[in-house]
């Protein structure tokens, strides 16, 4: 049962990890209107 949780844990971390990433990339898409406007938010907002 130890192999199984070990090979299992991180295989399971690595799908919800890609499934996150993938999303991310489908709502960053070129021919979404905000992205350049979303980095000026982040880089604008640190310099408090």
């Amino acid at each position: 049962m130890k192999f199984v949780k070990i090979v299992l844990i991180p295989a399971i971390l690595a799908v919800a990890v890609y499934f996150i990433y993938a999303t991310i990339k489908e709502k960053n898409k070129p021919h979404s209107p905000l992205p350049e406007e979303g980095i000026k938010v982040i880089q604008i907002t640190p310099t408090d």
